[in-house]
């Protein structure tokens, strides 16, 4: 009797293994390979613009504003098409693994307003923010910095959250 049931659940365990791998396959998957380059700009994005404050003088932060637009308009269709994507998978899905997944992708792009009166946005514009007040004398460069540097940070760790619950989603579609 025992064994009856065992070989009922097995071919149930394995229709449910297939479809974990087939869903990670065309839907994790490709979502992190997405993400991928994204972050690479990202981090890009933080670090030249550091580098970027740190050696110009006041007069030339005008001219760094627009580069730094620049900067972040470059990924923003790929930015913008992983985090609808992320945003998707987290509220549709039941699965409390790829929630977490869709959850964290989305974490990255977001920050907190550096006012309380303004409302959520996102790293880099929160960024661009801060250096047109820094160009308007509203806030020092050391403010700028210091958010820079939080940001690269936040999105350093940000990222291990991100390939930590992708690694669980691949183990998984595995196993």
């Amino acid at each position: 009797m025992f064994l009856k049931v065992i070989d009922r659940i097995i071919p149930v365990l394995s229709v449910r293994a297939m479809s974990r791998r087939r869903y990670f396959e065309e839907v994790i998957e490709p979502l992190f390979r997405e993400l991928e380059p994204v972050v690479e700009d990202y981090f890009a994005f933080f670090s030249k613009s550091l580098e970027l404050v740190r050696d110009a003088d006041r007069s030339e932060i005008s001219a760094i504003v627009s580069q730094v637009r620049e900067m972040r308009d470059k990924q923003f269709l790929a930015r913008t098409k992983v985090r609808e994507l992320a945003r998707v998978l987290h509220e549709s899905s039941k699965d409390r693994i790829v929630i977490n997944f869709g959850r964290c992708v989305c974490a990255l792009f977001e920050a907190a307003p550096h006012r309380p009166d303004l409302r959520k946005m996102s790293k880099s514009v929160k960024l661009i923010e801060l250096f047109e007040l820094v160009e308007y004398n509203y806030v020092g460069r050391a403010e700028l910095v210091r958010a820079l540097k939080d940001s690269k940070d936040e999105v350093s760790i940000q990222w291990i959250a991100i390939v930590q619950s992708y690694g669980h989603l691949r183990l998984r579609s595995v196993v």
